[in-house]
């Protein structure tokens, strides 16, 4: 599959995701939503070519990222920013 992952896709996994994450639908705690979101962009990261790709198509929608790039969005561009610049201060690598 390539980076712009179809409407189909993203409603397809709303209740998968409930299941992946382990959770019970309608639950709604702190809990419950680290455990989604983070099911969430495991499953983007499965099907996208980049680890950025993914955190763009996580933040702005998978639908919104453009083939192999970023959307050009600037609440996007600054949520990538905002972690590279983590990454960095952290000492830790850009990833695949």
């Amino acid at each position: 599959m390539n980076d712009r992952i179809s409407a189909t896709f993203w409603i397809e996994t709303a209740f998968p995701l409930e299941q992946a994450a382990g959770i019970t639908a309608g639950e709604q705690s702190t809990g419950t939503f680290v455990q989604m979101g983070t099911a969430y962009l495991n499953l983007l990261l499965s099907y996208c070519s980049s680890v950025i790709t993914a955190l763009a198509a996580y933040n702005a929608r998978p639908t919104a990222v453009p083939a192999g790039g970023v959307p050009n969005f600037n609440e996007t561009k600054n949520y990538l920013k905002r972690i590279e610049d983590c990454h960095k201060k952290k000492g830790l690598s850009k990833g695949r």
